[in-house]
């Protein structure tokens, strides 16, 4: 089991919890899950995301799980990826 995080991601999760959206870190759970589990700010929508920093690729384990989970699981390198998940173009168009 890997504790180690993508260096994108606490600018990630800062992004988003600055504008309201729900955030369960993941990344401790090992074996291919996602890093993070993310509820938009409605409540309406929530999504399994894994981060990576820019270039960075799934690893083996992380393919098969998202092979074998029955919905999509996002991959983000920055907020502007994460924030486009959810519909948002901008941050400027998040806090309108």
């Amino acid at each position: 089991m890997s504790s180690r995080t993508d260096r994108t991601q606490p600018a990630i999760v800062d992004g988003l919890r600055r504008l309201g959206f729900g955030i369960l870190d993941l990344h401790l759970s090992g074996r291919g899950a996602p890093d993070l589990l993310v509820c938009s700010p409605d409540g309406r929508q929530t999504v399994l995301a894994e981060v990576k920093s820019l270039g960075g690729r799934l690893r083996p384990a992380q393919v098969c799980w998202q092979a074998n989970w029955p919905a999509r699981v996002y991959v983000w390198h920055n907020l502007t990826e994460a924030l486009a998940t959810f519909g948002i173009a901008s941050k400027e168009e998040a806090v309108s």
